[in-house]
């Protein structure tokens, strides 16, 4: 087990002692290599093997559990399935130890010490894998962490900038509502003003007004011009409202007396009797008596 956390004082025992471990128990595989390749050696040349096939036929044997030893530790690395290079190793050991003990005298102390080089190959060596392995774990778990952190501070730098942002959303959202009651005000005053004009008394209009707006339409009325409200109101200055209820009171009297034969017996009613306002009144009067007079008569 290791921590994360320990100091650096620990952290460099730490290293001193892996460090010495791994020398010490590498020097111990070397060993132990030595003797285990100069049984395998006698045990070549016992049985046929001569020349350099005697130097290499006990490297198959011992450089075989070393390349099988590593192949444990890279899948226990990987988390793979090390079923099979174990069973290789276990295969291998077996033979290195049988045939140490086939290549020691025949007696009992000359085979056990004939087993312990073997055996002390194959421990050291599974010693020196196991630190390894452990070495490497812990490069591992603290990458990890250095990695955590790194992404740790990425992290909380966004959620500063989200944190910005928002806080810019929300004041835009409180101007956006502060606008919102300005325009409600507004728009209650704008309702207010609109109730009040309309609640008002239609505006009184002068008799000069009313002259010149009669004035102007008769002249329309002769020339055939087309005639609104609104044209009415510029002209006279004034509203297009007040345009149009002048066209609404005058225009159907100046209509009705350009109907009406005039005075010399023309069809229509000439220009000037339409634009005098007088006129018109004294043709309207002069209508009215020779109307009383026929009904005179006619009783």
């Amino acid at each position: 087990m290791f921590s994360l956390n320990e100091s650096p004082h620990k952290r460099n025992l730490h290293t001193f002692i892996s460090t010495t471990t791994a020398l010490l128990v590498s020097l111990l595989a070397l060993g132990a290599l030595v003797l285990s390749y100069n049984a395998l050696r006698g045990v070549a040349t016992a049985y046929g093997l001569s020349g350099w096939q005697s130097y290499v036929w006990p490297l198959l044997l011992d450089f075989a559990l070393v390349v099988f030893s590593l192949a444990v530790v890279r899948n226990a690395i990987l988390r793979e399935k090390t079923l099979w290079p174990w069973t290789l190793v276990g295969l291998y050991t077996a033979a290195t130890i049988a045939f140490n003990i086939l290549h020691a005298p025949n007696n009992t102390v000359a085979r056990v010490v004939a087993v312990v080089a073997p055996l002390s190959l194959f421990l050291s060596f599974e010693t020196l894998m196991a630190q390894l392995k452990s070495e490497v774990r812990r490069h591992n778990a603290i990458q990890l962490v250095d990695d955590l952190a790194t992404q740790a501070v990425h992290r909380r730098r966004d959620l500063d900038t989200l944190a910005a942002q928002q806080q810019k959303t929300r004041a835009a959202i409180a101007d956006l509502a502060s606008k919102r009651d300005a325009l409600k005000t507004e728009l209650v005053a704008i309702r207010k003003e609109k109730k009040n004009i309309t609640a008002r008394p239609p505006a009184t209009v002068s008799n000069s007004t009313k002259e010149r707006a009669r004035q102007i339409l008769a002249e329309w009325v002769a020339e055939k011009r087309k005639i609104t409200g609104a044209a009415l109101g510029r002209e006279l200055g004034r509203s297009a409202r007040l345009g149009r209820e002048l066209k609404n009171e005058i225009l159907p009297e100046i209509q009705t007396v350009a109907k009406q034969p005039s005075q010399n017996g023309n069809q229509n009613g000439s220009a000037t009797e339409i634009i005098s306002g007088k006129t018109v009144i004294e043709r309207q009067t002069a209508l009215l008596k020779n109307s009383n007079g026929h009904q005179r008569e006619a009783a």
